[in-house]
């Protein structure tokens, strides 16, 4: 089988849930066609 790689590009929105400077959680929403309006991911950064 030979290897392939798919490239996806999404149009985010992040909204930022928490902040105390040393962690965050940031939730992202789609904002353009089916994905719109939906939660995608939500990322936590230290």
């Amino acid at each position: 089988m030979p290897n392939t790689t798919t490239i996806i590009r999404k149009v985010l929105e992040g909204r930022i849930e928490y902040n105390d400077g040393h962690f965050a959680v940031i939730q992202t929403y789609g904002i353009d066609g089916v994905e719109k309006n939906i939660l995608l991911q939500t990322i936590q950064t230290h």
